[in-house]
């Protein structure tokens, strides 16, 4: 916030900077509220709900809406003034790792299977959501992110017979499913927007733009919020670390990344010293959490920025945390 603060008198345009600085404070005032209602039990499971809530909802309107939300333009790609891939995408990725968790940490057995079969339902969920939203970073994150999930909780320590009969299970269902699943994916927008190349898509571009106004002002950037009046595309650049680059300078890039490896560095200890499936879920959500930053700005989103407070605090009380259900 204060290098914010101080990159914003120099920006260029120092009225929307400004604007900036007091939306960087309101998400922080925000995840303060959070960091403090996820130190409590009950008021913690009320965070959790909420957005589950949130993800629910995405997925009702989305359906209910989706020829008004997809807009079909050069990305092929499902985005309106309420709802785009990117929040959709990072809300089921945050409802994957939350339901994950609980499947390992509830102490009812009964709560354990029910949790871990929902995990597996969200596999074609995330793969539903991916057709509907034409989003290809939804199958980029999900698909390495369950299966390093499966692998460490499942595959890992199972036996041979285990082994045998997930091979058996995953073979039949998908010699039953194929043919559905490559009409439905051939028949999607999804695979008309597959057909455009990394290199041509719109955010690329945004992204190379940004760095090259980063690098011409690499201290004071831009000025808060300031890229997208300067670019000749008139957006943001959908990648964290560009856009604070290109508006604040590296200083701001340094000290983002180091929140972030922060977080990775304790979930890593935590899984060095344990060696055990909930350190290890903590730790991919981090990395996951940060290569995402790559596909959108995290940092000006209360909500996004939410979700690694609440883990964050999670993580602190794994052990605790939720295990009553």
């Amino acid at each position: 916030y204060i290098w914010f603060l101080i990159t914003a008198i120099t920006a260029y345009n120092v009225e929307v900077a400004f604007i900036s600085v007091k939306r960087t404070v309101a998400v922080f005032l925000f995840c303060y509220v959070l960091s403090y209602l996820s130190k409590k039990y009950h008021t913690s499971w009320w965070v959790a709900i909420t957005y589950l809530i949130f993800f629910i909802n995405c997925v009702y309107y989305a359906q209910t809406h989706i020829l008004e939300v997809a807009d079909i333009n050069d990305s092929f790609r499902m985005t309106d003034e309420k709802l785009n891939a990117n929040l959709f995408g990072y809300f089921l990725f945050f409802v994957t790792f939350f339901v994950y968790h609980l499947g390992i940490i509830s102490n009812s057995q009964r709560a354990k299977t029910i949790f871990r079969l929902l995990f597996f339902c969200l596999i074609p969920l995330s793969f539903f959501i991916a057709l509907l939203t034409a989003s290809r970073q939804i199958l980029l994150l999900q698909v390495p992110y369950f299966a390093i999930l499966i692998y460490y909780r499942y595959w890992k320590t199972a036996n041979f017979l285990v082994k045998f009969i997930l091979i058996a299970i995953t073979f039949i269902a998908c010699a039953f499913l194929a043919d559905h699943i490559i009409e439905s994916y051939n028949t999607s927008n999804l695979a008309t927007r597959s057909k455009v190349q990394v290199t041509d898509d719109p955010r690329a571009d945004l992204a190379k733009e940004a760095f090259n106004i980063g690098l011409k002002n690499p201290i004071f950037g831009v000025g808060p919020d300031n890229f997208k009046l300067i670019s000749r595309h008139h957006n943001f650049s959908h990648n964290s670390y560009v856009e604070l680059f290109a508006n604040s300078g590296l200083p701001a890039v340094i000290i983002y990344c180091l929140m972030l490896a922060r977080f990775i560095k304790v979930q890593y200890r935590s899984w060095h010293h344990k060696h055990d499936a909930i350190s290890f879920s903590f730790l991919i959500f981090g990395i996951f959490y940060a290569f995402d930053n790559i596909f959108y700005v995290f940092y000006l989103n209360p909500w996004l920025m939410g979700i690694l407070v609440f883990v964050g605090d999670l993580s602190s009380n794994k052990h605790n945390k939720f295990s009553n259900i």
